[in-house]
């Protein structure tokens, strides 16, 4: 009985409809992904923190400053041949760039708006660059790899390649 209702609340909320629209707005394919995999909450506390993650970021998106955009390259084949000491080629030093790029500006967006969207800041935590992802140092590195061109030395990264890292 107790898989039942649930079942029946997403059947009743067309919850995978409604998961199916939420993907096409994604600006990624692995956001598009994780949308469509979202589950329904099984209990109210869940359902609060979602509801007012959501309405934190309708907020923000009236908002008068636009919201960073979140459209990049899947890089986590990369970061897991990276971290088994592969060496990455220039295009995928690049897409590692752009993700590292599109997370620090997510960073500084929600530093500024803070204060109107404490449940989003909590969901971006893990992006932070002190949690233990690649650091600072090594966007830097990325950006004076570019600059560099193909013939220079390549910058020795240091990052947690773990294939859950949270980016969508």
């Amino acid at each position: 009985m107790d898989e039942i209702l649930p079942d029946k609340a997403a059947q009743a909320l067309e919850w995978p409809r409604l998961l199916e629209l939420l993907a096409t707005d994604a600006q990624s394919t692995m956001g598009a992904a994780r949308c469509r995999s979202l589950p329904l909450a099984s209990e109210l506390a869940v359902a609060r923190v979602r509801q007012l993650e959501t309405t934190e970021m309708v907020r923000l998106l009236e908002g008068s400053e636009p919201v960073p955009a979140l459209s990049f390259p899947d890089i986590r084949d990369s970061l897991i041949r990276a971290s088994k000491g592969g060496v990455l080629e220039a295009q995928e030093l690049r897409d590692c760039a752009i993700g590292l790029a599109m997370m620090e500006d997510v960073e500084r967006y929600i530093t500024r708006h803070h204060a109107e969207a404490q449940g989003l800041a909590q969901v971006v935590a893990p992006l932070h660059f002190s949690s233990g992802n690649c650091g600072r140092s090594n966007w830097r590195s990325m950006l004076r790899f570019k600059r560099m061109g193909p013939l220079g030395n390549r910058p020795r990264l240091n990052c947690d390649a773990s294939p859950t890292t949270h980016m969508g």
